[in-house]
């Protein structure tokens, strides 16, 4: 009976710990990745950054690679924060925050696809 007991409790904590949303697990990467995601025989409103929402801390690097077939951009809504300008289909953008903030960001040429950059202390 202990050791069902004991098992339980393993199992429950790895549980806990398996389904952490990526908003909060992202927040413990030394640099958190985003893929630019095109699903396949989707409309192209269904494009979208995974995860849309990412929480990192001052200092970290995060980096955006475009997994999909057409260019897309990471630009921040307020214009210089940050923007990756042209990201062709493979290539990669990265961004290292010094200041904490909140940082919607957009893809110019596909306006729908939006993501939020949160930087903690």
């Amino acid at each position: 009976m202990r050791r069902m007991i004991s098992g339980l409790a393993v199992l429950t904590m790895l549980g806990g710990v398996l389904l952490l949303p990526p908003v909060l697990a992202a927040a413990d990467d030394e640099a958190s990745q985003i893929n630019i995601v095109e699903p396949a025989f989707r409309p192209p409103q269904e494009w979208n950054y995974t995860p849309n929402d990412v929480t990192a801390a001052v200092g970290a690097t995060i980096t955006w690679t475009n997994t999909g077939a057409v260019a897309h951009t990471v630009t921040a809504d307020d214009g210089p924060s940050f923007d990756s300008g042209n990201l062709d289909p493979q290539a990669t953008f990265s961004f290292t925050p010094d200041t904490p903030g909140a940082f919607p960001y957009h893809c110019t040429f596909h306006p729908w696809m939006t993501g939020r950059l949160t930087v903690t202390q």
